[in-house]
C-alpha cells in the first residue's frame, strides 16, 4: 500500500492497494482508495506503508472510499457473504437494526442481539425511526442514487409503503412524528447538482415538501419544534404547526449530532471539534473541546445528556447542561449506536451488541451481520 495527499492539509489522500482478495465486487489486482488519515475530524485510514488491512469499500462519483471509514476483520467480511442465517431469537423486541445486508436491509432483535425478523428490501437503510405507539417504523433507504422512504408494521417489518422522495442524494437522518407514520422529517443530501445542498423534507402521503434548504443543515424535533442549524451558524425554531419560524441564537457553524432536552430549553451539539450546548431560554451557549468522528447527542434526563464518537478510538460521555463530567469517559468501539431509558447500545466491527454496564463496556451477544449502518431502540 501507498499513499499520497491531495491537499497540503492532507486531509485527504489516495491510498494505492495491491488486492489479494475479493470477498464481493470486481476490483481488479490494484484499488485506489480515497480516505482521510487518522488524527482527521472524521477519522481516516491508517497510512503505513506495506499494511494488510480489509474493509468495506463503496464507490461515489467515481471514487472508492472506506464505508464507515473503518478497518474490518477479514474473517468478519467472509462471513459477510455468506446467506443470512435463520432468525434465532427467542426474546421480545428490543431494537430495529438497518444497513444492506443482501436481499434484507432491516432487522429486528432481541436484547441480546439475536435476530427475530427481517425487512427484506433492496437497497441500504440510512436512517430510521420509530413512531409514536411503536408499532410502525420509517425508513430512509439508498436505491442506486435514489433517495427512498419507506414505512414498515412492527415487530413484523411488513413493508407497507415505499415512494422515492428524491431522484438523487443520500439520506442523513429521518424523524416520524405521527403512529401511523404518516408525518416524518427527513433531511437528505444532494450533490450532484451545481451547487449540492441538503433539504429538510416534511414527507405525508399527501406530498413532500422542502421546509428548509442551506448547503449544509442538521435538525432535531421535540413535539412541535424543529430546531434546525444551518451552515451560516444560523440556528432556526420552526413550528411544525403554525409554520412560524425565529432564530434564537447563532452558534457561528453548523451544529451537527443535536437533541433536546425534554423541556426544549437546552440543545447539544457538535461545531467542528467542539460539543456545545446551547440555552435557548438564556440565549448563551457553553463549549469544550472534542475531537471524534461521527459526534452525536442524546438527552437522557431533563438536566444529562449522552455524547458520543463512532468509530475507532470512539468515545462516550454523561454530562450535564453545564458540560460537567458525571462519570469518567468510556471508550466506544461501536459504529451504531442507540440511546433509551435502558442505557446505551452500540454494534461494532465484528457485529458484537456492546452496552454499558456498571463503568465497563460489556458485550451482549454477536448480531447476523456486521453492517448495521443505523440501530434504534424499542
Amino acid at each position: 500500500m501507498t499513499n499520497t495527499p491531495l491537499t497540503s492539509w492532507g486531509a485527504a489522500h489516495i491510498f494505492t492497494y495491491l488486492v489479494e482478495e475479493q470477498i464481493k465486487g470486481d476490483l481488479g489486482d490494484r484499488v485506489e482508495v480515497t480516505s482521510t488519515l487518522p488524527g482527521s475530524w472524521c477519522g481516516g485510514l491508517d497510512g503505513t506503508i506495506g499494511r494488510r488491512v480489509a474493509f468495506l469499500l463503496t464507490r461515489t462519483e467515481g471514487v472508492w472510499g472506506p464505508w464507515g471509514g473503518q478497518e474490518v476483520d477479514a474473517e468478519t467480511l467472509r462471513r459477510g457473504v455468506l446467506p443470512l442465517p435463520q432468525p434465532d431469537g427467542i426474546g421480545h423486541p428490543a431494537f430495529v437494526a438497518g444497513g444492506h445486508f443482501g436481499l434484507a436491509r432491516s432487522a429486528v432483535l432481541d436484547s441480546l442481539g439475536r435476530t427475530l425478523t427481517y425487512g427484506w428490501g433492496r437497497g441500504a437503510v440510512t436512517a430510521l425511526s420509530i413512531c409514536p405507539g411503536r408499532r410502525v417504523a420509517v425508513e430512509l433507504v439508498r436505491s442506486r442514487e435514489s433517495v427512498r422512504f419507506a414505512l414498515r408494521e412492527l415487530p413484523s417489518l411488513k413493508l407497507l409503503n415505499e415512494v422515492e422522495v428524491r431522484a438523487n442524494g443520500y439520506g442523513e437522518s429521518v424523524v416520524c412524528r405521527s403512529r401511523s407514520g404518516s408525518d416524518a422529517l427527513a433531511s437528505v443530501y444532494i450533490s450532484q447538482q451545481v451547487q449540492p445542498e441538503t433539504q429538510l423534507l416534511r414527507i405525508s402521503p399527501v406530498a413532500t415538501t422542502i421546509l428548509e434548504r442551506a448547503p449544509r443543515l442538521a435538525f432535531a424535533v421535540r413535539g412541535e419544534l424543529a430546531f434546525i442549524s444551518l451552515s451560516d451558524g444560523r440556528l432556526l425554531v420552526r413550528n411544525l404547526v403554525t409554520g412560524t419560524r425565529r432564530t434564537p441564537l447563532q452558534t457561528g457553524q453548523l451544529l451537527t449530532g443535536m437533541s433536546t432536552s425534554p423541556d426544549g430549553r437546552f440543545l447539544t451539539g457538535f461545531t467542528g471539534e467542539r460539543l456545545v450546548v446551547a440555552d435557548l431560554l438564556q440565549r448563551e451557549t457553553k463549549s469544550q473541546p472534542w475531537a471524534g468522528f461521527r459526534n452525536e447527542t442524546k438527552w437522557v434526563g431533563p438536566r444529562t445528556f449522552t455524547a458520543w464518537s463512532s468509530g475507532s478510538p470512539g468515545r462516550l460521555e454523561l454530562l450535564d447542561q453545564e458540560l460537567r463530567r458525571l462519570r469518567p469517559a468510556w471508550s466506544w468501539t461501536a459504529h451504531a449506536t442507540a440511546v433509551s431509558s435502558a442505557g446505551v447500545f452500540g454494534v461494532d466491527w465484528s457485529g458484537a451488541l456492546l452496552t454499558e454496564k456498571n463503568g465497563f463496556i460489556v458485550r451482549l451477544g454477536q448480531l447476523f451481520s456486521p453492517a448495521v449502518a443505523v440501530l434504534a431502540p424499542l
